[in-house]
């Protein structure tokens, strides 16, 4: 009996062998012929023709690509450098003041010796050397034995003028240095003067006067 099974074992197990070889048995040999027959025969590229649309269409990135690249390009703030201030003076040019000005260039006369009674005469020239009218306002003689005599109209910037002095020495002995003093619409006043000696005739002594006669008789 036990015989008998183990034939009826080792039969089922031929029988499975045989089906198992018959329905799948030959998949690794033609698995191992397909692997050869794709080592063996290469494969030819194929060449797709791409028209010129296709190759824009490739080459321009679309709009949303567009937006990405302008996304992620982002220019860098450029840092700019300080300016240095300089500093600006202010030049503010001074308008000069409109005043008149006398000018002078002779304020002391000499008239040297002379005898009493003589009178002495003398001009004394000015310029306006202002910007504006010179007015001559008053002159103040120191005695009235001077006289001035000056313009009374107003004298243009540039323009010149004089102021005649006359000294009478009647009564007058010795140094005499007479003056007058010039107001104008300028600031301060001016003063002209006149310097001299003044001498009188005296009588000759009684004894030289006989020893002339005695000299004129013999």
């Amino acid at each position: 009996m036990q015989f008998q099974k183990s034939l009826k074992f080792s039969s089922l197990i031929f029988t499975i062998v045989i089906l198992f070889s018959a329905c799948g048995g030959d998949s690794p040999s033609q698995e191992t012929t397909n692997n050869s027959n794709e080592t063996t025969t290469p494969v030819e590229p194929k060449v797709v023709a791409a028209s010129n649309t296709d190759v824009e269409e490739l080459a321009e990135p679309t709009e949303e690509k567009k937006e990405v690249v302008k996304e992620e390009v982002v220019e860098e703030p450029k840092v700019e450098k300080p300016v240095e201030k300089k500093e600006v003076k202010k030049v503010v040019k001074k308008v000069p003041k409109k005043r008149a000005k006398m000018h002078f260039p002779e304020k002391v006369f000499d008239y040297g010796f002379i005898m009493q009674g003589d009178v002495v005469k003398h001009d004394f020239y000015f310029k306006n050397v202002g910007n504006a009218d010179l007015v001559i306002k008053r002159v103040e003689p120191s005695c009235g034995c001077t006289v001035p005599i000056y313009p009374k109209e107003p004298i243009a910037p540039g323009e010149d003028g004089k102021i005649s002095v006359t000294f009478k020495s009647a009564g007058k002995l010795g140094r005499q240095i007479p003056n007058i003093k010039v107001f104008t619409n300028y600031k301060r006043s001016i003063k002209l003067e006149l310097k001299g000696f003044v001498d009188a005739e005296r009588e000759k002594p009684k004894q030289v006067a006989e020893e002339v006669k005695d000299t004129t008789q013999q």
